[in-house]
């Protein structure tokens, strides 16, 4: 008879302090928004901005114009730690200002105008530190396409997609039989 040993109970579940990525501004950014929550704010808003900054780039989805339009609040500064891109579907862009760590040339053009302003995440901390009047968005995680795939393909009810056909002898999957 074997003894049950919850291991995976105790296990710690860490989290991580710093971009795993190389890119200096991303560093620098992530650090300036860390030191903001810890020394300078009693807002949640940097250290939220702090923690979306580090995590992995499957876990900040790109978000687009229409996506944006759609779920930022009247009158208030979109922060996004991801890439803005161009929805060519929303005809008329609204003004609105919003922070990312990137924007493809098409968004920005249609942004600027339209009146709005493309911002950085630097500009953000110098001119408002706090996070007043800002609101904190973020792409669909669940928008990739590997998404499809995760589950149990064939069961009833399972909206899952099956990953190939069953080609060859035998139903064989070799590495080129996709």
């Amino acid at each position: 008879m074997s003894i049950y040993h919850k291991t995976h109970e105790l296990k710690r579940h860490t989290i991580r302090k710093a971009p795993k990525s190389k890119n200096f501004y991303l560093r620098t950014i992530q650090a300036a928004f860390d030191y903001a929550a810890k020394n300078l704010t009693e807002t949640d808003f940097a250290k939220k901005v702090a923690r979306r900054l580090c995590i992995s780039r499957s876990n900040r989805p790109v978000m687009s114009l229409s996506n944006v339009a759609q779920k930022l609040e009247e009158g208030k500064i979109a922060v996004i730690a991801s890439t803005i891109t161009n929805d060519e579907r929303l005809m008329t862009v609204p003004k609105m200002t919003i922070v990312a760590l990137h924007f493809t040339a098409t968004a920005k053009a249609r942004i600027e105008k339209a009146g709005g302003k493309c911002m950085t995440f630097d500009t953000l901390l110098l001119e408002n530190p706090s996070g007043k009047n800002c609101q904190v968005l973020q792409g669909t995680r669940k928008a990739r396409k590997e998404y499809r795939y995760f589950g149990a393909a064939g069961l009833p009810g399972s909206t899952v997609e099956v990953k190939g056909d069953m080609k060859g002898r035998k139903g064989a999957r070799g590495p080129h039989s996709w």
